[in-house]
């Protein structure tokens, strides 16, 4: 395949890249999946007992009453809610809410389960946010 000179005039070879089974480009996909892409498909409201979490307006609503979350509680929580009844760790938690920046060794995402925990499950029953060990967390109603 020719080459196209970029700006200091140096010839680069394009590779073809290889198309999956719909005919778009592998990293299309990937993107897409990354960011929730078709935007339609995401629900508007998930709910969890009595938890509600608007998504379009990011607003989180407890037992009838409205709680005040920062954007990364928010992003975590809508997180886990999307991810209800399943376990999710830290590693799947930190690529889907923190950035490539985000420190492998720290007690980050501890400190926001515990804020969350403290603005979603104090004073409400069932508790919501549970933990299960060497595993990661799980937001359910009903824990097993």
């Amino acid at each position: 395949l020719p080459g196209r000179p970029d700006a200091r005039g140096t010839q680069h070879r394009r590779t073809p890249v290889a198309r999956d089974q719909g005919g778009t480009h592998p990293l299309t996909s990937e993107i897409r999946w990354r960011r929730g892409w078709p935007r339609a498909a995401r629900p508007a409201e998930i709910v969890v007992a009595d938890l509600r979490i608007d998504t379009s307006a990011q607003r989180v609503s407890r037992g009838g009453h409205e709680i005040s979350l920062t954007g990364k509680e928010y992003a975590l929580l809508e997180y886990l809610a999307r991810e209800q009844k399943r376990v999710v760790g830290r590693a799947e938690i930190a690529e889907h809410v923190w950035d490539e920046n985000y420190d492998v060794f720290s007690n980050l995402i501890e400190v926001y389960v515990r804020r969350l925990r403290t603005k979603i499950d104090n004073g409400f029953t069932p508790p919501l946010i549970h933990t299960r060990r060497g595993a990661g967390y799980i937001l359910e109603s009903n824990p097993q």
